[in-house]
Order: C-alpha cells, then sequence, then structure tokens
C-alpha cells in the first residue's frame, strides 16, 4: 500500500524548524549539492546534467510508494527518475516568475508546482485545487500537500502560510516580524499541523564572516549575514533582490539564487507595477567598515532576454554601514 506521507518540498541550508498544530519542534537541514545523493536506504537514481536544465534545480518530491522521485528546475521543468512517473511540466512556457517547490498527491500518481508569486499548477490526479493565488508579501518558497491529498499549503520567504482546499490554518510566522528567512515546509501524515524551516544565521562572534547592508546604509539597519532580500535602488526602492537562497558565504565571496525585481514606474514609479526574474547573485570585495568587514561589490546576472533591464550581467556597489 503507498504511503500517506506528505512530502517535504525545497533544498536549503535550514538551522531550526517550527512545528505548528498537532506537532512538536525539532531540528532539519539539508545541503545543496550537484545532483541528488541518497542516504541510509535512499538510492539516488538519477538527476538532470547540465544541457538539460534551463534553469537551477528548485525541489523535490519523492514518490510516495518509494522506489523515485521528481526534480523541478525555476523554468518549470519536471524530472522524473525511478518509478516516479512524469505527468507534465511548464518547462518550455513563458514564466516571469521562477517555480520554486513542487508536491506529490498521496498515491503517487500527480503532483503540484508553485511559483515563487503564489501561481499553482497540478498535473496528473491533483484534482481542482486552485491555480491561481493572491497577493504574497513574499515569494513562496515551499509546499506541503494534506495527508488525503485535498488540500495543500504555500509558505512564503517571511513565514506566512496560506491554506487551500481542506488544508487547515495552525499559525504562521508572518506576524511576527522581523520572521527569519523561511526555507521550506513540511506536513505531519496523520492529523492537523506542518513543520516550516528556517535558515537563521548571524555572524559569528569576532566577525569571522563578512556581512552585507541589505538596506542601503541604513544606521537602524546593520550589516547582516545571508539576507533574504537586497534593495538596488536606495533612493525610492524601486529594485531589489528577494527570495535570496544562499548557496555559499566565506570570507570573501557569497553567491545566492532569486529574483530580481523591478518596478516598471507605470503611470509612475510611486504607483508602478514590480516585476520580476530569475537572478543569480555574487558579493565579493570585503572591506573594513565602522560595522567590521562588509562584502562590498555585488553582481547579479539575469538570463532571461526579456526582463527588465534585459539579458546580462550588472554589478554595483553596495553601501557601507553608516558611521
Amino acid at each position: 500500500m503507498r504511503s500517506r506521507w506528505a512530502r517535504a518540498v525545497g533544498l536549503a541550508a535550514a538551522v531550526s524548524t517550527l512545528g505548528f498544530g498537532a506537532l512538536g519542534v525539532g531540528a532539519a537541514g539539508a545541503q545543496a549539492a550537484p545532483g541528488v545523493i541518497g542516504f541510509g536506504t535512499a538510492p539516488s537514481y538519477g538527476a538532470p546534467t547540465a544541457g538539460q536544465l534551463n534553469g537551477p534545480v528548485t525541489g523535490i518530491a519523492a514518490d510516495p510508494a518509494g522506489g523515485g522521485y521528481w526534480l523541478v528546475a525555476a523554468d518549470g521543468g519536471v524530472f522524473a527518475y525511478g518509478h516516479a512517473g512524469f505527468f507534465g511540466s511548464l518547462g518550455g512556457e513563458p514564466l516571469n516568475q521562477p517555480v520554486t517547490a513542487m508536491a506529490t498527491t498521496p498515491d503517487g500518481k500527480g503532483y503540484w508546482l508553485t511559483t515563487s508569486l503564489g501561481l499553482v499548477v497540478g498535473y496528473g490526479d491533483t484534482g481542482a485545487l486552485p491555480t491561481s493565488i493572491g497577493q504574497r508579501n513574499a515569494p513562496v518558497v515551499g509546499m506541503a500537500v494534506t495527508p488525503d491529498g485535498k488540500g495543500i499549503w504555500q509558505v512564503g520567504a517571511d513565514g506566512g502560510v496560506f491554506a487551500f482546499g481542506d488544508a487547515g490554518f495552525y499559525g504562521s510566522m508572518g506576524a511576527t516580524p522581523p520572521a527569519p528567512p523561511v526555507v521550506g515546509a513540511a506536513a505531519v501524515p496523520v492529523g492537523g499541523g506542518y513543520w516550516l524551516a528556517t535558515a537563521v544565521k548571524s555572524e559569528p562572534a569576532g566577525g569571522a564572516l563578512p556581512s552585507v547592508q541589505a538596506n542601503c546604509g541604513s544606521p537602524t539597519s546593520p550589516g547582516v549575514v545571508e539576507p533574504s532580500s537586497i534593495v538596488l535602488a536606495c533612493g525610492d526602492g524601486s529594485a531589489r533582490l528577494t527570495g535570496l537562497r544562499w548557496s555559499s558565504w566565506t570570507a570573501s565571496q557569497a553567491t545566492a539564487t532569486g529574483l530580481y525585481a523591478h518596478d516598471l514606474c507605470v503611470p509612475d514609479c510611486a504607483q508602478g507595477t514590480f516585476v520580476s526574474t530569475p537572478t543569480t547573485v555574487t558579493l565579493a570585495d570585503p572591506v573594513q567598515t565602522v560595522a567590521g568587514r562588509e562584502l562590498a561589490q555585488l553582481t547579479y546576472t539575469t538570463p532571461n532576454p526579456s526582463a527588465p533591464g534585459g539579458q546580462g550581467t550588472f554589478r554595483t556597489v553596495i553601501p557601507a554601514t553608516a558611521g
């Protein structure tokens, strides 16, 4: 008989887990790696090659029957391995928002994909759950499914939880700012509840790692390590990086993937609409400031030619902490 477990979605370094509903609190973590690495009795059934990918892998889900899994990339491409079946994908569709997570139906004969802005698309036997989700205050980074497969939860990077179908709402972190960035969610197999995994990280004692200014050098916003967003346009906030997922942070450089968000300023910047596109981010050039060592140069690349600003790589100097 197939397992009724709802699967966790999203791979990212996490150092704390919060439970809501009928749950305890535990610890969770996963390390990003090139390909899929199995531990214990979980073998690797394969992974896409670089030539098969049009965007980074952003989620993984296990076949409830065992013996396989699915991977989803930021462009919506789905890759099935082992006994996992392929039921469709968004690969090749024009997207202005990356796919950030996936979840499977309890019988493994379908799956949902969710984008950073909250759009949900189902394939296989997912049923009639909503496909158009409303306004979010932060990018959607994870999703989970109820044990009967008739409801889903979405979670935003700010800890906000959104329940649909027969999924119950048991609490969130969205109402208690400043919340640590959330990187994923998972549901209990029986009863009502879910876990949210966070990527809490602060600068080690003694400043072993450099920080970065995420909010334009404001004295009230000291440097941080692994921020979930960075403001690029300090004058009016019309350009920023959001939903940042850091794969490395060293004494000299840091790298991440996320979204480049840009205000179209139509009819004007005060009333304009933000659009976003996937981007890769690199921080470099540590310098000494009044707050200690800070990474002073930011480089971001937007690979989509139709994205705001067009295709290319852009470099900017990050403001230092004001003295």
